[in-house]
């Protein structure tokens, strides 16, 4: 199913590489084959990292929280899938658990933070938070291109991004 957000289907690739990395088991065949390529290597990083995007994308019934936990818990069972870090009374204990988080758990979480787009509108985009220490790192959603898309995001300036889109995300553990 083609979905209407391409960057999520990107992000959420390269998510799932990186929990089938850190050793969760993935329950689709073409996601797991369309990983095991990058370890079999023999192809460009850039067509092993499209046919993982394709292999993902056909998981996605749309770019709600609620379609992405769902593909999620299909390719990881629901056991793994966690959307409890915005759920803390105030910015401090939001910002409290996610350290504790990333303390016990060093795999990125997806966030969907208020952030400008391509096309230079304002709207809502799913990023990976790769790390939440002095500052919010948010990594490359594509590490397979050329183009470098890390950023660094003071902690209150991703703070109001992500709780104008209403601290959703989803981690898996």
């Amino acid at each position: 199913m083609h979905t209407p957000d391409e960057s999520l289907a990107v992000t959420l690739a390269t998510f799932l590489f990186l929990v089938r990395r850190a050793g969760l088991t993935l329950h689709d065949p073409a996601v797991e084959a369309a990983c095991a390529a990058f370890d079999a290597g023999g192809a460009p990083v850039e067509t092993l990292g499209s046919a993982l995007v394709r292999a993902v994308t056909v998981r996605l019934s749309g770019v709600r929280v609620e379609d992405v936990v769902a593909a999620l818990a299909a390719l990881l069972g629901n056991d793994h899938v966690f959307t409890d870090l915005g759920e803390a009374p105030d910015r401090d204990a939001r910002i409290a658990a996610i350290r504790r988080t990333h303390f016990g758990n060093p795999l990125p979480w997806l966030a969907v933070i208020i952030d400008r787009q391509p096309d230079g509108e304002v709207g809502r985009h799913w990023v990976l938070v790769e790390a939440f220490d002095d500052a919010a790192r948010v990594m490359d959603p594509n590490p397979w291109d050329e183009k470098d898309e890390n950023r660094s995001l003071p902690i209150g300036d991703f703070m109001v991004q992500w709780e104008l889109a209403g601290c959703r995300s989803v981690r898996v553990a």
